[in-house]
Order: C-alpha cells, then sequence, then structure tokens
C-alpha cells in the first residue's frame, strides 16, 4: 500500500507554475477613469496593454497627440492622444479644451474649490460690484428637481434670486431675496427648496453683484432629486466672466494672452501637423515619440532648452525634451512658476 502512496505524495509536492494576476474589474473602472483624467479625454480608440512602459512614464503620463501606427509590437494604431495609465495606454480620439480660469465652466461638474479665497477653479464675473450678473446651468437630463444648490467659494451672499425652466420653456421662481454679505471661514453651500417638484434641466441663479462688495465667485450648482441624490450642472453660461480679460500682464511678469482665436486655430493645426512629422521621423529612428507640452514662460527668460514652436495664451509651446520616469516633461533648469494671482 505505501508503494501506491508514495507517487501520490510526490505529486502532490511538485511546484504549480504561477500564474498571472489578472486586473480586477475595480482596478480595471479605475484606471480607466484615471485615464480619462478628469473628464479631459474622450472617444477611446484603442487600449494597449504595456506593462514595461511603467518604468520609463510612470504610473500616469499624458504623452499627447501622436500618430504612430506602430508600439511595443502591437500595430494599426490609430492618432490620437497617448495617456499611460499603467499598465496600459489609452488613445483617445478628443480632448477637451482647457478650463479657462475663472470663466463658467469652471462652475461645470462637481465642486473642486475646497477652499475660500480667489480661486481661478470658481467662476468670476468680468468686473466686481458693477452690475447684477446671472449664471445659466444646464444639465444632461431632465431631473425632477426638489431643491437646489450653489457652492459659493467667494464673497458669498450675492445671490439675489434662483429660477428653473420647465421642460415647456417657461421660467419658474424658486427663490428671491435680498443679497447680504455672509461671513465665511469655509465654503457656503446655498441650499434653496423647490416650493413644489419640477422636472427641469436648466436652473438660473441671478446675483445682485454691488450689493457683495469683491468678486462673488461660484464653483459648483447642483440639483437634488426625490432621493437626495445631486445631479451636478454639465454645462454653464454666464452674464460676463473674468476669462474674457485679456492683455494685462499676469503678476510675475508673463506674456499676455492672445486673443485672436481664429489665428490660434491655424497655429494649433500647424503645430499638429509639425507633431506629427517629427513623430514619425522619430518612429523611423526608433526613437519614442516627444509631446507637446505647455508652460507659463517668464518674460525675462525664453531660454527653454526645447524647440519652441509657436505661442499661446500667454505661454510658449515647445517639444520638450525626455525626461525622468514619473514625471512630466519640462525644459533643463526650468521651475514652473506657482499659479499667479487674478489679473487685477
Amino acid at each position: 500500500m505505501k508503494s501506491y502512496l508514495l507517487p501520490v505524495l510526490l505529486l502532490c509536492t511538485v511546484p504549480l507554475r504561477a500564474q498571472p494576476v489578472l486586473p480586477k474589474a475595480a482596478n480595471l473602472e479605475e484606471t480607466l477613469k484615471k485615464a480619462r483624467a478628469g473628464g479631459k479625454y474622450a472617444m477611446l480608440l484603442a487600449q494597449i496593454e504595456v506593462p514595461g512602459d511603467q518604468v520609463k512614464y510612470g504610473d500616469f503620463n499624458e504623452l499627447g497627440f501622436a500618430s504612430m501606427t506602430e508600439w511595443a509590437g502591437f500595430k494599426d494604431l490609430p492618432a490620437g492622444y497617448w495617456v499611460y495609465a499603467s499598465p496600459y495606454w489609452y488613445i483617445w480620439r478628443d480632448m477637451a479644451p482647457a478650463r479657462r480660469a475663472w470663466g463658467p465652466e469652471q462652475a461645470e461638474g462637481e465642486p473642486n474649490t475646497t477652499e475660500v479665497g480667489d480661486m481661478q477653479t470658481a467662476w468670476a464675473s468680468r468686473s466686481q460690484d458693477d452690475r447684477e450678473e446671472w449664471l445659466l446651468a444646464e444639465f444632461a437630463a431632465p431631473i425632477n428637481a426638489t431643491a437646489v444648490k450653489v457652492h459659493e467659494t467667494y464673497n458669498p451672499g450675492a445671490i439675489s434670486r434662483i429660477t428653473a425652466f420647465g421642460l415647456d420653456g417657461k421660467e419658474t421662481e424658486i427663490w428671491a431675496g435680498q443679497a447680504a454679505p455672509i461671513p465665511a471661514a469655509a465654503v457656503v453651500v446655498n441650499q434653496k427648496e423647490f416650493p413644489r417638484p419640477l422636472k427641469t434641466n436648466r436652473v438660473k441663479v441671478y446675483l445682485d453683484s454691488p450689493r457683495v462688495a469683491g468678486w462673488n465667485e461660484i464653483d459648483a450648482i447642483g440639483l437634488l432629486d426625490k432621493d437626495g441624490k445631486t445631479h451636478w450642472a454639465s454645462t454653464v453660461a454666464c452674464s460676463s466672466t473674468f476669462a474674457e480679460r485679456n492683455g494685462a500682464v499676469q503678476p510675475g511678469g508673463f506674456i499676455p494672452a492672445v486673443p485672436d482665436a481664429g489665428r490660434v486655430q491655424q497655429l494649433e493645426q500647424q503645430l499638429r501637423r509639425m507633431q506629427n512629422d517629427i513623430n514619425e521621423l522619430r518612429q523611423r529612428a526608433g526613437l519614442p515619440p516627444r509631446p507637446i507640452t505647455i508652460a507659463p514662460v517668464p518674460q525675462n527668460n525664453l531660454d527653454l532648452g526645447g524647440d519652441i514652436l509657436g505661442a499661446r495664451d500667454g505661454v510658449v509651446i515647445f517639444n520638450a525634451p525626455a525626461v525622468a520616469p514619473g514625471f512630466a516633461p519640462a525644459p533643463p533648469g526650468f521651475a514652473p512658476a506657482p499659479v499667479p494671482a487674478k489679473r487685477r
């Protein structure tokens, strides 16, 4: 009987081959979310798994637009915006335009201004205390709303009226009152209940700006449904915005913005063609692509250590040299300046 047991025991002691650890579904969702960069990218054209690139590009890297058709053994890849979220490369068709500081787009989506003060991540009117202002918030789908809440992040208390539009286009007043300053050491969440539930996809917030001194900044507008879930505005329009003010030199000596939108668009197209040509040449030489990097440029220092390709909105666009893994591309010796204060 012992002679039969011995082979069985020997078989039980043979080490099994290690199986690859497959990413969990939750991890894949988190990686995809990370690759979207907060909604910056959309329309995923291709996704390839290249775990070895983590050594060079780190856990996350926005490489920029590239037209490479081959990478790491993968072929027939589409042109698009390459984002590395380890262990995958995501190739996106669309990249959302950058949000302007203090533009109405800063009031879109979930609140992201956590401190009281004059923050670029909230909307601000073009001028302070000159006139009444308004924000019109649109939501992705109609909501059977029971309340509205507005995140006021600087000089709160200027809201004087809130209305909602029914699906028939009629404007209904939800709340009205006299604006008055609100002393606040934290972000004010101003919530107003609807007199009765209303199905709406648009809400308008009126501000009596002259009654509350200073810029009255708003970070987010949300609607609450009958279950208490908050839906955040997907698009916001406004009476005016500080983002419209161009031409003034920012503190720190930065080059002023360029207001010619047509010329900017033409330069973008030229830069994209140049980038494609550069990356194709680098691919033939067996080199990785080089991204387009945008960085603020001090007036007294134009030595960027890269190939200058053009300028936009007070920054120089250049083809950045390679950098150490895990760090965003930057020219040698260039230290990014702190976020400038509001141009006032």
